[in-house]
């Protein structure tokens, strides 16, 4: 991190390290809508703090700013947002390798570091239902999640799976069509409702 004596040049290498890891080229080529669009504003944040703290005049404006409100930005606060954005990636990678213990560790971390992250949530939901196919926990956090922020593609995705291991179709098309319409490219929710569309023929 910085503090408001740090010299140029730490500023200069804090920002290279923190671009290096939001950088929106370093996500795989399947990441989701949701977290592209939430890495691109982490990383334009990371930018537009570069830009003003390099600057002579915008930085001492800045911390003017910052001595007369005697607040602003907590530095603090956002460094361990960031921090639980990498655990999240984390629990994320995990749970793509099925790897449910070291997936609910990260997700662990990443919701007592940051709570008010819908996507933390939804996750949890998901990793419940993973570890217990109990439907109404896993639910239950999926759409608590959903309520902080309601286009969260992954969690009509999870929705529809969860719906359709429970035979009860319909519901699952619509997570599925919900999924798509928030995320065009999810290739998951797409397969899955062609296979829906293909059996539907069948009949």
């Amino acid at each position: 991190g910085v503090t408001r004596n740090s010299a140029p040049a730490d500023v200069k290498k804090a920002y290279f390290k923190l671009a290096k890891q939001y950088h929106p080229d370093t996500l795989p080529p399947d990441a989701t809508a949701d977290r592209r669009k939430l890495v691109d504003s982490i990383f334009a944040v990371i930018s537009e703090a570069q830009k003003v703290l390099e600057d002579p005049k915008q930085r001492e404006a800045y911390v003017a700013d910052l001595d007369a409100k005697e607040s602003g930005i907590d530095a603090g606060a956002a460094e361990t947002i960031l921090m639980a954005e990498q655990e999240f990636l984390k629990a994320e990678v995990m749970l793509k390798k099925k790897d449910l213990v070291n997936a609910r560790k990260h997700l662990t971390d990443a919701l007592k570091m940051n709570p008010n992250e819908a996507e933390h949530h939804v996750y949890w939901g998901w990793l419940i239902w993973l570890e217990t196919k109990k439907q109404q926990e896993a639910v239950k956090h999926i759409e608590a999640g959903l309520k902080m922020r309601p286009n969260v593609a992954a969690a009509f995705l999870f929705l529809g799976h969860i719906y359709k291991a429970l035979n009860d179709m319909e519901k699952a098309e619509k997570a599925y069509r919900k999924c798509v319409s928030l995320d065009e490219k999810n290739q998951e929710a797409m397969s899955e409702l062609r296979v829906m569309q293909m059996r539907k023929g069948k009949k």
